[in-house]
Parts: structure tokens; C-alpha cells; sequence
């Protein structure tokens, strides 16, 4: 399936340690994140780095994908607000469909937002939307979310996104 070219510049590994070796022949340990076993600033201080907003603690991130098959898909992550912080939510989409997020706090659901990309012209292309879930979800909580992508009319047509949610929080002090 697979061009030969491509095919020999494909490399697979069992494990994260061969990976990371394989990594280091052609990347200086300076150049990898600290996340992926490098010395250089991790993923998540470098976006908010990124955000030079001096009130931002930290950002949150999870891409979550639903399969068309699936009901729901829950969030993988748990991400935890302390004492003394709230945290922003803002769900971006590129979907087809209409996805359905529910945002979970401390085990309850506490808001349910519906989102769908927004289309420009005849070409199929879409933008990102992004539609803020939760203004304030204050500390200590821990939050999770399902997601569900309804499989509505557009789905059928489109050729590109179907499922597929950015969630990104940003945490700051009260």
C-alpha cells in the first residue's frame, strides 16, 4: 500500500525507551520536550509560554476523537483545579457533524454544549469554532467530560472532520 521510498523511513517500536533512542540519533536531547525524555521545557510550559498571559497558571488539552461507531467517548484526563484557581473551558471544533460535550464536575454533569464547524463556501473547508463550555469552574474539582458526536445529516456528506474536539483549559488564580 505504501510507496517503497516511504516505507523504509517508517520505523515502528515496542516500547518508548527504543523509540527514545531512535529519537536521540536524530534529534539533539535539547530539541525533545522533558514530556517525550529530552531536557528541553515541556509541552505544557512552553504553551503557556506561548499564551504570555501572566495570569495563566496552566492550559489544559485533550483532543478527543469519537468514532462513528461510538455512543460516547469519556475523556482520558482528569484535569484538577486547587483550592484558590478557577479553570476556563473552550471546546474547539472542525466536526462535520454536531458533537455534543458534557463537562463534568466532581462527578456530576453540570453543562452540556453543542458545536459544529462553521463551513466557508463550496469547498468543504471548515474553521475552527470555538464555543466557551464553562466561564468558571472553581477549586477543588476535578473535571472529566464525554463526548458524543450526534451523526447528524452532515456527516454523510462531508469528506473531512467528523468527531473531533479540541478541549482546552486554562487555569488561573481566583
Amino acid at each position: 500500500m505504501l510507496n517503497p521510498n516511504t516505507a523504509q523511513r517508517i520505523q515502528v517500536f515496542s516500547n518508548e525507551e527504543q523509540g527514545l533512542a531512535a529519537l536521540r540519533t536524530l534529534v539533539e536531547d535539547a530539541e525533545i520536550p522533558e514530556d517525550y525524555g529530552g531536557t528541553n521545557i515541556s509541552f505544557r510550559k512552553a504553551l503557556v509560554d506561548a499564551a504570555a498571559d501572566p495570569t495563566l497558571l496552566r492550559q489544559e488539552i485533550e483532543l478527543i476523537r469519537v468514532p462513528r461507531w461510538s455512543k460516547k467517548i469519556r475523556s482520558k484526563q482528569t484535569w484538577s483545579v486547587q483550592q484558590g484557581q478557577s479553570l476556563s473551558i473552550g471546546i474547539h471544533s472542525r466536526s462535520a457533524s454536531t458533537c455534543k460535550i458534557d463537562v463534568i464536575v466532581n462527578g456530576k454533569t453540570t453543562e452540556t454544549i453543542f458545536t459544529r464547524g462553521e463551513y466557508q463556501g463550496d469547498n468543504g473547508q471548515s474553521s475552527p469554532k470555538c464555543m466557551a463550555a464553562v466561564s468558571k469552574v472553581l477549586g477543588p474539582s476535578e473535571v472529566t467530560f464525554e463526548a458524543y458526536d450526534l451523526n447528524d445529516e452532515e456527516w454523510g456528506r462531508a469528506k473531512h472532520y467528523k468527531g473531533c474536539m479540541l478541549l482546552v483549559g486554562d487555569v488561573r488564580p481566583l
